[in-house]
């Protein structure tokens, strides 16, 4: 397909996505049942008839819904950070409205509001709400302390169709919470699209500290299975060869081709990493993305993403700390465990769904080279970015394709000739 029908198509296609998901967003009914007005009747000179929070299906979003007597009418969506739990926005004649989700009980969580910098607990029996955000009938109130009281009706109306837990849901999800990501792939820009998706990816993705809960994230069936049914209520984690599939099942949801690369010195000092294939002037080049550290490393004389093989031939050449590399910030990512972790880099956030929850500020390739140094050096690997390559210049065992099976048999083909002609062992 010509290159300039194939940015049409995938123009129209995108589009479509948003089109169809931003309506479904804005085709929320009113809440049929009225509250009463507040007892002071205003709020900074604006009289309030209803508040209504909404909980939708996607993930940390809260659509908040105002209504005052003025017909000033408005909705205002919160996306609640993953990393503190809270949010806030600006709303004019009423000052900040602060939301926060305090996790208990595994599953559930309890909203806390602070209106105009006053806090607020929801009250009654219905302030417990799932954590996969089904729909649910909910009617309480919110008592402020001080002078105001705020009468809230929080709902979910029957008629809203939440969205299925389908990858097309998904896609539609990432689009949404990835706003460059669209132009990206219009504009034909791969590894910026790239990019962003594993940066979503790595974030999302629970690390597996104990290997039960490895097993029980493999068992998913679909990238939308393994991040709404695992992922976000907190049941099961993955190591490297999960964070490749993940993130190369993302790719494809996209029409991002890449492979997925296991290297390393069996049967422990494995790891499986991604690239993506881009061929350029003729020549297949393979960037290297690591979804598990969320790393990659720019090369100096292109001043572009490095390719694994780049991270090869500058190590040999005893250039690879000229190599810069670039780490995501995944201090939201959850590190699950079935059983209490000793590991001092880890901050304990909870339970959820029978597991230990941890977070780990400033995570990388230095800190999981740090987690195995004593494996690595009694295997005679430095436990750094040299040990890394030396590990890949030991045996590169396979390289799984992802996407159109035709293109990427040829890449593939062209990978394995890069790595043997690099006197490195291919395949079992």
């Amino acid at each position: 397909m010509p290159l300039s029908l194939f940015h049409d198509s995938v123009s129209s296609m995108l589009r479509n996505w948003i089109r169809d998901f931003r309506q479904s967003l804005l085709r929320r009914p009113l809440h049929s049942r009225r509250r009463s007005a507040l007892q002071n009747n205003s709020i900074a000179g604006v009289e309030a008839i209803e508040a209504r929070l909404l909980l939708t299906k996607l993930t940390g979003i809260w659509d908040l819904h105002f209504s005052w007597t003025s017909d000033i009418q408005d909705n205002y969506q919160l996306q609640l950070n993953r990393k503190t739990n809270e949010s806030s926005i600006e709303l004019p004649g009423i000052g900040e409205v602060k939301l926060t989700k305090i996790r208990f009980h595994g599953k559930s969580f309890r909203a806390k509001f602070e209106i105009g910098g006053t806090e607020g607990r929801i009250e009654g029996t219905g302030d417990v709400l799932d954590e996969n955000h089904q729909p649910q009938e909910l009617d309480v109130t919110v008592l402020l302390k001080g002078s105001v009281n705020l009468s809230l009706a929080m709902t979910s109306s029957p008629v809203i169709q939440s969205p299925p837990h389908t990858n097309d849901a998904l896609r539609q999800q990432i689009l949404f919470e990835l706003p460059e990501l669209t132009a990206a792939l219009i504009s034909g820009e791969t590894l910026k699209a790239a990019e962003l998706i594993l940066k979503w990816a790595a974030r999302t993705g629970d690390f597996a500290l104990d290997g039960s809960t490895v097993n029980i994230a493999a068992q998913a069936n679909s990238a939308a299975d393994l991040f709404y049914n695992y992922f976000e209520p907190d049941v099961g984690g993955m190591s490297c060869g999960g964070y490749g599939n993940y993130f190369s099942s993302l790719l494809k949801l996209f029409e991002i081709d890449s492979l997925n690369i296991g290297f390393g010195q069996l049967p422990l000092l494995t790891h499986v990493t991604v690239v993506i294939p881009i061929r350029e002037a003729g020549t297949w080049k393979f960037y290297l993305m690591d979804p598990t550290f969320g790393t990659t490393f720019i090369n100096p004389e292109t001043a572009q993403l490095a390719t694994l093989f780049d991270l090869i031939d500058f190590k040999r050449a005893g250039r690879l700390d000229e190599l810069s590399e670039q780490t995501i910030d995944l201090g939201e990512r959850d590190f699950l465990s079935p059983t209490p972790s000793s590991i001092p880099e880890l901050t304990f956030q909870g339970m959820s769904s029978g597991n230990y929850v941890y977070h780990c500020e400033n995570y990388s390739l230095g800190t999981y080279l740090y987690w195995w140094s004593t494996s690595l050096n009694n295997s005679g690997y430095s436990a750094d970015q040299e040990g890394f390559v030396s590990l890949i210049e030991n045996w590169v065992y396979n390289a799984l394709m992802y996407g159109n099976q035709t293109t990427m048999a040829e890449a593939r083909t062209a990978f394995i000739n890069e790595v043997t002609n690099r006197g490195i062992t291919f395949g079992y």
